[in-house]
């Protein structure tokens, strides 16, 4: 991180020093459209993500739609949410009973290390009285409501990324509560913007339109 300040420091230690020499022999239209170059060069793609994207998409598309509410003591997970159901790592264990429903269903297409299920397969899973995850293999999924959390769409070089989360009445199939969200991500120098579209650094901020769209189950589902 040292060296990424230093590069920081180094760039707008440059950039003013071409602008006293544009300044300093009278050049003053140079120097300005040599400035805005300057400046905009390492931010261009957050200020046209965030100007042109974020903030349109935030007013109008960003937000939870809930249609009706409903009671159920099951929710099928498409894949979408978790390919390997859910985890035997100790914070991620019981994010599916997270709205308190009792049983959850998913069919896992992946296996990984800490996979809880060591198989592919449609299965369904509950809490026993010690709060650890029991599960059993089905044939189908039962369950009438579906969490569906759609694959993210981004925008190339622009680092935006949209994402919705949509629960479905299956023996309607109609959307009966809907939660989208676009987020601006980049990669800062002291909170500032700085190359975000270059793959230079792998910590980045993210700015987030719609902070309740995780509880689009808990206000739709036995809220």
């Amino acid at each position: 991180m040292i060296v990424v300040f230093f590069i920081f420091i180094a760039y707008w230690a440059f950039s003013g020093l071409i602008l006293l020499l544009l300044l300093s022999k009278k050049k003053k239209k140079a120097a300005f459209i040599t400035g805005t170059a300057l400046f905009l060069l390492p931010i261009w793609d957050v200020m046209i993500g965030f100007l042109f994207v974020f903030v349109p998409a935030s007013i109008f598309w960003s937000g939870n739609t809930i249609e009706r509410q409903v009671m159920a003591d099951t929710i099928h997970y498409d894949n979408f949410y978790r390919t390997y159901g859910p985890s035997t790592r100790r914070m991620f264990r019981n994010e599916f009973f997270s709205n308190k429903n009792k049983f959850a269903e998913m069919e896992v297409t992946e296996i990984r290390e800490y996979s809880l299920v060591k198989e592919k397969g449609i299965y369904r899973f509950w809490l026993d009285k010690s709060n650890n995850i029991q599960f059993k293999k089905i044939d189908r999924i039962k369950a009438r409501y579906t969490v569906r959390t759609p694959k993210v769409r981004r925008l190339p070089l622009i680092p935006i990324k949209f994402n919705s989360r949509i629960i479905i009445d299956r023996d309607t199939n109609e959307i009966i509560a809907q939660g989208n969200l676009v987020t601006l991500s980049y990669k800062p120098v002291l909170y500032v913007p700085f190359f975000s579209w270059l793959p230079w650094h792998d910590r980045s901020y993210s700015l987030y339109s719609n902070s309740h769209i995780e509880d689009l189950e808990l206000d739709t589902i036995n809220p």
